[in-house]
């Protein structure tokens, strides 16, 4: 097959996989992100009423739901915003690939890394949330922050670094620390230091203050500090989560499973490059062999449990080490392009591990942009050994639109296409294909709550299992009554100090997980205690037990 047909199979692929994850993949954080965003455009005041830890992210989502939501409500929304999100990614696929074409002479690595960025994500979704935002942010920021280390008498570029890191920044806060990789470089390479690292602080400073001084302006200074105290405060499960996350062996649990299925693959390569005598076999037999693992594993959890994990992150890491061990065959400029990927890619990966409750194997999809920056060395392999490329970045692609395509995405769990036996026929997930069970639930779920809450109603949802799926929330026009919709809720005394603050926000109606009858939620804890002094229970559904405020 000549390289061609290899590229334009491959794009095919891609598109296809990006297709699929528009109807196929939606989960609990696609919710929460739309949660945030409508309760933007229903009047709620940011770090006031809402206390999400990734409010900031929201803008986007909010300026793209406006006119759909002012038309047809939420009813599809998710659909919609999934088209947009894939639009996104086409857009920085585009603007990435015009960049490459600048610095790197032959056309198909261009094509390879960009099929691999626009097809992959960090969290199968293709929903432009937090995760998604921040890697398209971060792509331009490296897009741009190159174009100045290259040109330095064209400040633009660093006005662009500023506002994309700015950006970045409002995806996902803890990214300002990719202004000290930033800064780190500047120092090192630019001809007029202190100035030009006064303008990359200056714009994104400034970017950022006019955010800011947007919500002294309209909060008060006191009311926003005050917010923001909340907000770390009321975040049980992604403010400290890291801290907890290290002593955890449920952290490394996936990545090391994935770095034995490495290990394995390592040592069966080797056996069969000394077995044909052929050093070139060992890299190409280690991917082909872990994807063939990989296979098996995804088949043993398809009748298993269904839930599959990402161990396949592993082999990302794989690839930025093969990368690293054939940089000697690249120029100067690909060097460089290497080192600022990586770079960025790195400063990502730890902002994700600081600010979220992650394992390790999954924070690991953050480096999308480290295995971009690394398919540059081992293209240039070529140049000595003709067929590098194609024994081993053509498995590895294949093996990640693979997994891609066949991983889907439900809430609450990580599934796989063979798992979707229905689709959902209502509400925001409508049009979105999914598992039969909760596709079930949420049909249930839409009926009673319609049955038993009205618009002039505020909500309060109480999950006893680990996961809350804010979607429940979305599935009436009533208020939020709970700080954050994030997808692991505490009721304690923030919330009740968020009602005395907020009388309007007190709950009339509050519904709380069950089973068919049987409460889902400990009768002993506080917010029982709670409810069951001050409301009356209303009726028992199937997944909800409704109470009401009985003034």
């Amino acid at each position: 097959m000549s390289k061609k047909l290899y590229i334009r199979f491959l794009w095919i692929c891609a598109v296809l996989v990006n297709i699929k994850s528009i109807f196929a993949d939606f989960d609990i954080d696609t919710s929460y992100a739309l949660a945030m965003s409508y309760r933007n455009l229903q009047g709620d005041k940011m770090f006031l009423q809402m206390l999400e830890p990734h409010q900031t992210s929201s803008f986007l989502t909010t300026i793209l739901l406006y006119p759909y939501e002012k038309i047809f409500g939420l009813t599809g929304s998710i659909l919609y915003l999934h088209i947009c999100g894939v639009l996104l990614y086409a857009l920085v696929t585009f603007v990435l690939f015009r960049f490459l074409r600048r610095y790197i002479s032959d056309p198909a690595l261009c094509h390879y890394i960009c099929i691999f960025f626009f097809a992959v994500r960090a969290k199968q979704i293709v929903f432009p949330e937090f995760s998604n935002m921040m890697i398209c942010f971060s792509v331009l920021l490296f897009v741009s922050f190159t174009n100045y280390i290259k040109e330095q008498d064209h400040k633009r570029y660093l006005i662009q670094s500023g506002i994309f890191l700015c950006l970045e920044i409002l995806s996902y806060p803890s990214a300002i620390l990719t202004f000290c990789g930033l800064a780190f470089f500047i120092i090192r390479y630019a001809r007029k230091k202190m100035q030009d690292l006064m303008i990359l602080t200056g714009t994104c400073l400034a970017l950022g203050s006019v955010y800011v001084l947007y919500f002294i302006a309209t909060r008060g200074f006191s009311s926003l500090l005050n917010g923001l105290l909340q907000m770390a405060r009321g975040d049980a499960s992604h403010g400290t989560g890291v801290f907890a996350s290290f002593v955890s062996m449920a952290y490394y649990k996936d990545f090391l499973i994935g770095a034995g299925i490495l290990c394995l693959s390592c040592l069966c390569a080797f056996v069969l490059s000394r077995l044909f005598r052929k050093k070139d076999l060992f890299y190409p037999s280690t991917i082909l062999l872990f994807f063939l693992f990989t296979v098996c594993r995804i088949v043993i959890a398809h009748f298993d449990s269904g839930n599959v994990y990402y161990t396949a992150s592993i082999l990302f890491v794989y690839l930025i080490l093969i990368g690293r061990k054939n940089l000697s065959s690249c120029t100067k400029e690909e060097v460089s392009l290497y080192h600022t990927g990586c770079m960025i890619s790195g400063f990502s990966l730890l902002s994700v591990i600081l600010l979220s409750n992650l394992p390790l194997s999954t924070a690991l999809w953050y480096i999308i942009l480290a295995v971009c920056v690394s398919f540059i060395p081992v293209f240039a392999r070529a140049r000595t050994a003709p067929s590098f490329t194609r024994i081993v970045l053509i498995p590895f692609l294949l093996l990640t639109l693979f997994h891609r395509g066949f991983i889907s995405t439900d809430p609450p769990a990580h599934s796989d296409i063979l798992h979707l036996r229905t689709v959902y026929r209502q509400g925001p997930a409508l049009g979105i294909a999914g598992t039969y069970f909760p596709a079930y639930q949420n049909s249930v779920n839409t009926e009673e709550f319609a049955q038993n809450i009205s618009a002039d109603d505020n909500l309060l949802l109480v999950a006893g299992s680990p996961a809350l799926n804010s979607l429940d929330y979305l599935d009436t026009p009533a208020g939020i009554s709970h700080y954050s919709t994030i997808c692991t809720p505490t009721y304690d005394d923030l919330l009740f100090d968020y009602w005395e603050e907020y009388p309007e926000k007190k709950p009339t109606v509050i519904a709380v997980e069950c089973w068919y009858g049987d409460l889902r939620v400990d009768a002993d804890s506080e917010i029982m205690k709670r409810i069951s002094s001050e409301y009356t229970e209303w009726t028992d559904g199937t997944f909800w037990r409704f109470y009401r405020c009985p003034d």
